[in-house]
């Protein structure tokens, strides 16, 4: 039987990598659009001295963000900081080249749609209404009698009202967006005929526990379980009765778990499952709980009763692998001499080895 190596397998690293490349993008376009401002006749050296300074600090921090080995740890906390650094340069550089009158006052729509597409609707929301206080506050710099004159509030409201609409538009946008890939991702990694996980589901929740257990120094323990005559039933009853005992086993091994346990379908009529902060001896014990589970269960199909039972095999992190690859392996290993020493059974494997 062949297996795939979970290690570094991670949806959520991986959407959070991508937003972050997606991010460093976008700060080198408004670093870009800064320059070409630059370019552009202002009001005077010191002016344009003052938005060099800044634009200096704001690459320092784009450098150390992307480029020098702080983003070995990808978080979400960290897109936010970009967020917030990006809205504070561009009123930094809006107070320097004309306030609200700046040409590049619809910088701040970059920062809109990074956070609609990577932080969130209420993250979006509250950097708008920071967007919208500082945009006050520049028209207030540049003219305090803003807010008593109901004609240039009026302006004012104007000029700010498509931040808002692009927020709203681009949020929900970003949120069906979401939604989409979120249903996509459930459908993609869940069993039809089951409805537990897949091996692709499995590989990527596995591979988080492994890492959460490898930095904590914490036992878990698999589980690998096969029907012992679904071969039988789909000779003697048909496929469907086949059909209904593979769900029945997926059903029973569901209810004795915890929420916190993964269970799959491996393929076939075999089961992969992940007891999470479990060592080997528990893990012994809730196998030989499933095993008579199955065993007293059965399924009725076109009038006839149909039962089965499972062999389990069973091993545990970090004494029957370092890896997670190891770990399956062995308990795969343990199942195999379940079924050789008679079938509806639990075999360990570090006991099994020691027995040899």
């Amino acid at each position: 039987m062949k297996f795939v190596d979970y290690a570094g397998l991670s949806g959520n690293r991986d959407l959070l990598k991508g937003f972050s490349r997606t991010i460093r993008e976008i700060e080198w376009l408004l670093v870009s659009l800064v320059i070409l401002h630059l370019m552009m006749p202002t009001g005077g050296t010191e002016i344009e001295a003052s938005v060099v300074a800044a634009l200096v600090a704001y690459v320092g921090f784009v450098l150390f963000f992307h480029y020098f080995n702080f983003y070995l740890d990808y978080a979400r906390w960290k897109l936010l900081v970009q967020a917030v650094v990006m809205a504070l340069f561009i009123t930094v550089v809006l107070w320097l080249t004309g306030k609200v009158d700046s040409l590049l006052v619809n910088l701040y729509l970059l920062v809109v749609v990074l956070s609609a597409l990577a932080l969130g609707k209420y993250i979006t929301l509250a950097l708008v209404v920071g967007i919208s206080v500082s945009y006050l506050w520049l028209g207030y710099v540049h003219n305090p009698t803003l807010l008593t004159s109901l004609g240039e509030s009026g302006e004012f409201v104007a000029r700010l009202a498509p931040f808002w609409l692009v927020t709203y538009v681009t949020t929900m946008l970003a949120s069906d967006i979401h939604d989409a890939k979120r249903m996509v991702e459930i459908e993609s990694e869940t069993d039809v005929l089951t409805g537990i996980l897949n091996m692709r589901g499995f590989r990527r929740l596995a591979a988080s526990e492994h890492r959460k257990a490898a930095r904590y120094g914490r036992p878990y323990a698999v589980l690998m379980v096969d029907a012992d005559n679904l071969k039988g039933v789909n000779d003697a009853a048909g496929h469907e009765a086949g059909n209904q005992l593979i769900r029945l086993v997926a059903d029973l091994l569901q209810q004795g778990l915890r929420n916190t346990d993964l269970l799959a379908r491996f393929g076939g009529d075999e089961f992969v499952l992940l007891l999470v902060e479990t060592d080997l001896d528990k893990a012994g014990e809730v196998a030989e709980r499933l095993c008579k589970s199955v065993a007293r269960a059965s399924t009725v199909t076109d009038r006839t009763p149909v039962s089965t039972t499972v062999s389990i095999g069973v091993a545990a992190y970090p004494q029957d692998g370092a890896a997670m690859l190891e770990v399956v392996e062995r308990a795969d290993q343990a199942m195999y001499r379940s079924k050789q020493a008679g079938r509806n059974q639990v075999s360990v494997y570090s006991r099994a080895e020691l027995s040899q």
